[in-house]
C-alpha cells in the first residue's frame, strides 16, 4: 500500500457476541502528534481498492442469521421492534437526505445490525443493515473533499458491491466485487472473472490464510462505472487508482506476488493513465506511478544498476511527469512526495558512511521546473504551506522558507505539517501550534494534539481530550479517552467508563453534543435515532 500515516480513528461493529475495532490507514498528518512521525505523504491524493482493505466490515455473532434488507432487522430485534425502526427511518429518511445534499457530507455508521451512512446531524440515510461499507476518511481528504455523494455511496450485500442513493434506497444493484466512491463522475470498481472465481476466496475467508489473500488479489480485475452502474472502463486492470485531474493511474499486465516486499503485491506491471473514457493518455512504463496532483504526478522506474539485494523501493527511482508525461527532473530520486506551495519534497539515499541515529535518507525540495532549490540535506522535509516547511536536522525540526533559509530561530523537538493555516509543535515534551511566519499562536501546553480540522483541534492533557479554536481557547471541554478530527460537522470521539449513559464511542457536533452513538453505552443501549 502507499506510505500513509496512520491515525487512531477506528469504526467500531459491534453484535450481540462479538465486539471487533479496526483501525486503517489515513492521510498523513492526520492523526494525533504524540509522537515523532515524517507526515511528509500529507496530500497524497489517491488510494487503490484492494480487496476491501479500507471497508468496514462487520463480523457475524456466531449463528446470527443474515441480516434481511430492511431497516433493523439483524439478530434480537422482535418483529414489533422492527417495524417500529423501520418506520422511524422512513420518518427521519427525507429529511435527513435533504440536509445531506446541503452539508455534502455522509459519514460511517454502526449498529448491532450492521452498517450504514450517517449525514452531518448523526442521522441515518442510509440503514445499518449492511455487511460493510466504505469508510471515506480512510482515503485521506484530500479524496474526502472530492467525493461526489448524490452518484452512489457503496454498500455489500451477500458479498457483493453495490449503490445506494442519497435517499437511503438502492440505485445501483450490488453485482460488484470491490467498490469505491464517484470522483469526476467515476467509480473504481473490481469484478473477479467467471474463469477465475472458483479459485478465489470469498471476501470474509481471504484473511483465513496469506495464499487466501494473493489468489483473491490474482483473480481481481479493475475497471470504472459511471452512475447508472454502466461500465465506461471495462474491468481489465490489475490495479487502479481514483480519477484526479481527469486521468487515472493503472497498472497493465504483471503478476501477483507471495513476496510481501513487492509493492502492491503486483511484479513486472506496468503502469500508466488512462482519461474518463478509458483511453491510455500516458503509456504504461512506468514501475509505479501516483496520482496526480497540482499538475504532477510522481513515478518510478526500475533502477537496475542498484547494489542492493532488497527489492522494490531500494531499486527504484523517482521523479515527476506532467499531463503529456514528460519527464520534469533531470535527474532522479530515491523518493519524492506530492507538489504543494509550488514545491516537492524529494529524497537522496546516502550510498556511503552515515552518522550514528542516522538513515542515511536525505530530503530537499524541487520547484515546478524541476531545479533542485534546496539541497537534499535534511533528515526529514514536509509539504510547503504559505511559503514556509517543516524540516529537521539532527533530531531538531524549524521552519525554512523557500530559498532554505531558517524562519525565526527557534528550534523544536518536533512540528507537523501544517492544517488550516497552523502546524502542531513539540518542545518539552508539550504541545502548541505555530503559524507559516514561526508566530507561536498556542503555547505548548497539551500532552497531545491532532491537526485543526474545520476550525478545531483535539489536544490531550492527562488522559481526557477536548477540542480547542485557533485563537487556543478550549470550545469542547477535556472529558473523552479520545477525539478524531472534525469532518463534515461531527467528530468521533470515545467516552469514559464512569459517562452518565455509559461508555463506548460516539459522534459528537461542534457544540460536543452527542449526536449519534457507535459502539455502546446511550439510552436504551445502542439506539437507532438519537433524540
Amino acid at each position: 500500500m502507499v506510505m500513509m500515516k496512520t491515525s487512531s480513528a477506528r469504526i467500531v461493529a459491534q453484535t450481540d457476541k462479538v465486539s471487533v475495532e479496526q483501525c486503517g490507514p489515513t492521510e498523513g498528518g492526520e492523526g494525533n502528534c504524540g509522537g515523532t512521525a515524517t507526515g511528509r505523504w500529507l496530500g497524497l491524493s489517491f488510494v487503490v481498492l484492494l480487496l476491501g482493505l479500507s471497508a468496514c466490515s462487520a463480523m457475524k455473532a456466531r449463528g446470527a442469521k443474515d441480516p434481511e434488507p430492511g431497516y433493523g432487522s439483524g439478530a434480537g430485534n422482535t418483529h414489533d421492534q422492527a417495524v417500529a425502526v423501520k418506520e422511524a427511518f422512513r420518518r427521519d429518511r427525507d429529511n435527513a437526505r435533504s440536509r445531506a445534499e446541503a452539508k455534502g457530507t455522509v459519514h460511517c455508521g454502526v449498529r448491532p445490525t450492521g452498517f450504514g451512512y450517517l449525514d452531518g446531524n448523526g442521522t441515518f440515510i442510509a440503514p445499518p443493515i449492511y455487511e460493510a461499507v466504505m469508510q471515506p476518511l480512510v482515503y485521506g481528504r484530500s479524496i474526502y473533499a472530492r467525493i461526489e455523494w448524490s452518484k452512489g455511496l457503496p454498500v455489500r450485500l451477500r458479498d457483493r458491491w453495490g449503490y445506494l442513493g442519497l435517499d437511503g434506497r438502492l440505485k445501483i444493484s450490488p453485482s460488484f466485487d470491490e467498490a469505491g466512491f464517484f470522483l469526476d463522475g467515476r467509480a473504481i470498481v473490481g469484478v473477479i472473472p467467471d474463469n477465475l472465481r472458483e479459485f478465489a476466496p470469498k471476501e470474509g475467508e481471504e484473511w483465513a490464510a496469506r495464499s487466501g489473500l494473493i489468489r483473491r488479489r490474482r483473480s481481481m480485475r479493475w475497471g470504472y462505472i459511471d452512475p447508472d452502474g454502466k461500465f465506461v472502463v471495462e474491468p481489465r486492470f490489475m490495479a487502479a487508482q481514483y480519477f484526479n485531474e481527469g486521468v487515472a493511474a493503472v497498472c497493465c499486465g504483471g503478476t501477483y506476488a507471495d513476496d510481501t516486499n513487492a509493492y502492491f503485491g503486483i511484479e513486472n506491471g506496468k503502469w500508466g493513465y488512462i482519461d474518463r473514457d478509458g483511453n491510455m493518455v500516458i503509456a504504461p512504463r512506468f514501475t509505479f506511478a501516483r496520482a496526480f496532483w497540482n499538475g504532477f504526478a510522481g513515478v518510478a522506474v526500475e533502477n537496475k544498476a542498484a547494489a542492493t539485494t532488497e527489492r522494490v523501493r531500494n531499486q527504484w527511482k523517482w521523479n515527476f511527469i506532467d499531463h503529456k508525461g514528460v519527464i520534469l527532473c533531470d535527474q532522479h530520486f530515491d523518493d519524492v512526495a506530492n507538489f504543494e506551495n509550488g514545491m516537492a519534497p524529494v529524497m537522496c539515499r546516502s550510498m556511503g558512511r552515515v552518522r550514528d541515529r542516522d538513515t542515511g535518507e536525505y530530503w530537499g525540495y524541487v520547484d515546478e521546473k524541476g531545479k533542485l532549490v534546496i539541497p537534499c540535506q535534511y533528515q526529514d522535509a514536509l509539504p510547503f504551506h504559505e511559503g514556509a516547511a517543516s524540516v529537521s536536522t539532527q533530531g531538531k525540526w524549524r521552519l525554512i522558507d523557500k530559498r532554505g533559509r531558517a524562519i525565526g530561530e527557534a528550534t523544536y523537538d518536533n512540528i507537523q505539517s501544517f492544517l488550516e493555516g497552523l502546524a502542531a509543535f513539540k518542545r518539552n515534551e508539550k504541545w502548541g501550534f505555530l503559524s507559516s511566519r514561526g508566530v507561536e499562536v498556542i503555547a505548548p501546553e497539551y500532552d497531545e494534539v491532532g491537526g485543526f480540522r474545520e476550525g478545531l483541534a483535539a489536544v490531550r492533557r492527562g488522559t481526557l481530550w477536548g477540542y480547542v479554536d485557533r485563537n487556543g481557547k478550549i470550545v469542547i471541554p477535556l472529558r473523552f479517552t479520545s477525539a478524531d478530527g472534525f469532518v463534515g460537522g461531527l467528530a468521533a470521539v470515545s467516552l469514559p467508563y464512569d459517562w452518565p449513559e455509559g461508555s463506548g464511542r460516539a459522534y459528537i457536533n461542534r457544540s460536543g453534543i452527542i449526536v449519534q452513538w457507535l459502539s455502546g453505552g446511550g439510552p436504551g443501549q445502542s439506539p437507532i435515532f438519537s433524540p
